[in-house]
């Protein structure tokens, strides 16, 4: 057995249970005045499985992640049930509170997203929720494909004018960063300039 600090995870935990979650945010800076009780409102799952989640799926909720930081604890996030229902979605766009909130690593996720959109990230994901994320990160793999297609068709065309047009959609819906679509386009013009030149 493997010997850890309260609130500290040992390396390669495979899964978690409420109690190390809880520790984990007592840890946290702003919560270091709560009560455990509080703390224990925010978890909803029993235990914790460790998957690999999209970080451009919209369910899934940050208060308060920062762009631009790029400490990494090199600890998986960990993700529940919003049952507080607060946080924003990844667009940051009004209405309802997403179904899933990040309570660890919300800045490791932003930094994700603004790395790569369609990439993934380790998390502990709650028993209450885990196969409505195994089900989303399905629907995201489907919808991120369509777009690697979309830019491996843009690239090999000549004429790409309906593939310009959906990359142009995917970047105005967040599903491609600005910088992607700007590197993309990139390499198309120096590939096509070259063979013009021939």
């Amino acid at each position: 057995m493997m010997l850890r600090k309260r609130g500290y995870l040992a390396e390669g935990s495979s899964s978690i249970s409420r109690n190390d979650v809880v520790d984990i945010l007592a840890r946290q800076f702003g919560n270091k005045d709560k009560s455990r009780d509080y703390l224990e409102g925010w978890v909803a799952s029993d235990n914790f499985k460790l998957m690999d989640v999209y970080v451009g799926i919209n369910d899934l909720g940050v208060t308060h992640g920062k762009t631009g930081n790029t400490r990494s604890s090199g600890q998986p996030i960990i993700v529940d049930r919003n049952t507080k229902m607060v946080a924003r979605s990844y667009k940051g766009i009004g209405g309802a509170a997403p179904d899933f909130i990040v309570l660890d690593g919300q800045n490791r996720v932003v930094a994700a997203r603004d790395k790569n959109i369609r990439g993934t990230i380790k998390a502990y994901v709650g028993n209450k929720i885990a196969s409505e994320v195994k089900k989303k990160n399905e629907q995201a793999k489907k919808v991120f494909d369509k777009i690697d297609n979309t830019v491996r068709d843009f690239m090999n065309s000549p004429t790409p004018g309906v593939h310009f047009g959906s990359m142009k959609r995917y970047v105005s819906s967040g599903l491609m960063t600005s910088g992607e679509f700007d590197r993309v386009r990139a390499k198309w013009r120096k590939k096509f300039s070259k063979q013009g030149a021939r």
